[in-house]
């Protein structure tokens, strides 16, 4: 039900049977799915003109992909996580690990607020957002690294998975009344030992048994308190600020084929001493989440970043770059295969 707005098409004009400009529900659905046309709906500002056409559907189809792949991603780097076995206490998160669950809390204020007050399109505007900025193009991206080639069963990377567990177990929840049938599909390929986790906690509604448990029959994620923190929220503001200069020294390299990759790169920061105290602070994490192969931090008047590229020797299965490897295998790489 419209309360102000009209529906118009893909050229804006006012839809109207007579003008043989409508579009079909049932053509829709068969086309894209009940999910992306559900998605339509919380996607669109009642209070101003509606647009709906196939370019429109194109585009939520799109998005609907990027849930999917953020989806497929976190299922594929659990299949060996047991939450009641495997997960990292909080404290020994690593820190980038600590801001992604701060931002999850963030979005589930935002987004139990959007649905208290029926403003589906900030629900899909937020949603929509957290998934393809925070997730797909800067957290997922770091952490491969961690994920594909430190130890099975190391901190840093039980650490990742922790976090992507907490993601799905809640972005799925997010989806289930917009886009049920997505929701329904995450959680039928979830792995098993997820889905025993969610079990006999507060996941589910009271009274879902093994039998017929459903994402459906899900509970609204709720903020855990416990991964609030503003001062590391604000903290690592500060340091994404010195990545994105970072990352254009890095492109003008590329652009200029100095380098092919980010990995090839090495990084010298100057910087006063209160941003390198700050940088020092997550120190063991930076050059993972610069994505390059050798850091230098240095303390000046002013802030200075410079990009050169890295003479150094490349790891065959990590492909970052070293002074020196032992047969062709960097110390991470090897104790993974050793103490995998």
């Amino acid at each position: 039900v419209l309360t102000h707005g009209f529906v118009v098409d893909q050229h804006g004009h006012k839809m109207s049977k007579s003008q043989g400009n409508v579009v079909d529900p049932e053509e829709v659905i068969k086309q894209y799915g009940a999910d992306i046309l559900r998605l339509w709906v919380a996607s669109v500002d009642s209070s101003v003109e509606i647009k709906i056409g196939s370019n429109v559907f194109k585009q939520l189809s799109d998005i609907y992909r990027n849930f999917r792949n953020s989806s497929r991603y976190m299922l594929g780097n659990l299949h060996d996580f047991d939450p009641s076995k495997d997960a990292v206490a909080y404290d020994k998160l690593w820190s980038l690990d600590k801001l992604v669950l701060h931002r999850l809390q963030s979005l589930t204020e935002k987004l139990t607020e959007a649905f208290d007050n029926y403003q589906f399109f900030k629900y899909y505007q937020l949603i929509q957002n957290f998934c393809s900025v925070d997730l797909s193009a800067f957290y997922f991206d770091i952490i491969k690294d961690r994920l594909y080639t430190h130890g099975t069963n190391s901190s840093s990377r039980r650490s990742a998975q922790t976090v992507i567990y907490q993601l799905l177990s809640a972005i799925n929840r997010f989806l289930v009344p917009v886009l049920p049938h997505l929701a329904e599909d995450i959680y039928s390929h979830s792995p098993e030992q997820i889905k025993a986790s969610y079990l006999g906690t507060e996941f589910f509604v009271k009274g879902a048994s093994e039998k017929d448990a459903s994402i459906l029959l899900s509970n609204w994620p709720t903020v855990n308190q416990e991964y609030l923190d503003t001062e590391l929220a604000a903290n690592w503001d500060k340091i994404l600020e010195i990545r994105e200069l970072a990352n254009k020294e890095i492109e003008n390299l590329r652009a200029e084929k100095i380098v092919g990759k980010s990995l090839e790169a090495s990084l010298k920061i100057e910087a006063p001493k209160d941003k390198l105290d700050l940088l020092k602070s997550v120190e063991t994490e930076l050059k993972s989440v610069l994505i390059i192969s050798e850091l230098e931090l240095i303390e000046a008047p002013e802030l200075k970043i410079s990009a050169s590229k890295f003479e150094g020797v490349k790891c065959v299965r990590c492909w970052k770059y070293f002074k020196e490897v032992k047969e062709g295998i960097c110390e991470v790489c090897e104790s993974a295969i050793h103490n995998s």
